[in-house]
Formats: structure tokens, sequence, C-alpha cells
């Protein structure tokens, strides 16, 4: 089973984002994006459409996200979460776009809620 996808819309942003399970900041509102990861996240792919990998995922995992990343035309969030874990959450933030000039962004953050950190690769 792939990892759980939750898509959010958000009318101005996301000001604010903590890792469930040890409460670490992951976006804030005078940073953004933290540029430490706490140890449960396994990807970002941020406003610019960017993918960084997580201290959570292993070299195998990560080579993997990183293909399926560069090689995929559709939608990349549900192709990555197809190759995590299914304790992994990830969690995609959409800002509608509000007219005069902002077309909307969005910023995914797969983090993870029960895994030991061992079993990290999906066959």
């Amino acid at each position: 089973m792939p990892a759980q996808i939750t898509r959010l819309s958000l009318d101005v942003g996301i000001r604010r984002f903590h890792c469930g399970d040890c409460g670490n900041a992951l976006i804030d509102d005078q940073d953004g994006l933290r540029e430490e990861l706490c140890d449960h996240v396994f990807a970002v792919v941020d406003w610019i459409g960017e993918l960084t990998v997580g201290p959570a995922t292993t070299p195998e995992l990560a080579e993997a996200l990183e293909t399926i990343f560069e090689n995929d035309n559709g939608d990349v969030v549900e192709a990555l979460a197809k190759v995590l874990p299914d304790t992994v959450v990830f969690f995609d933030f959409v800002e509608l776009a509000r007219g005069g000039g902002h077309d909307g962004s969005s910023i995914a953050i797969a983090v993870d809620f029960a895994s030991s950190g061992q079993e990290r690769v999906k066959g």
C-alpha cells in the first residue's frame, strides 16, 4: 500500500506546519520551509517545484524518488507516494489563485508517523 495523500486548499497560504510526531517546525511564518527537516520527513516538493529528499529517506529510496520526480509528467505527489511506505502521509497544501497577479502555489511534505525508520524501500 502506498503512502496516503492529504490535499488541503488554503485561501492565504500555509504559515506554519509542524511534524505530527516530534513537533518540530517544518514551515514557519518567518523562514518558510525550514532548512533543517526533522527525521520524520521523507520528501518535500516545494513552491517552485523542486524536490528535497528528507532525512528519513535511505539512499536507495532517495534515488528512486529522484528518478520518479525527474521522469513523471503527471501528478508527481501521487507518483512519489506510490514508493513510500504506508506509514507516510503526504500533505499537499494548495494555495488557490486570488487574482491580481497571484496565480496560486503549492507545497507537499511527506511525513512518517509510525515507522521505526528501518523499512524504507517498498518492493
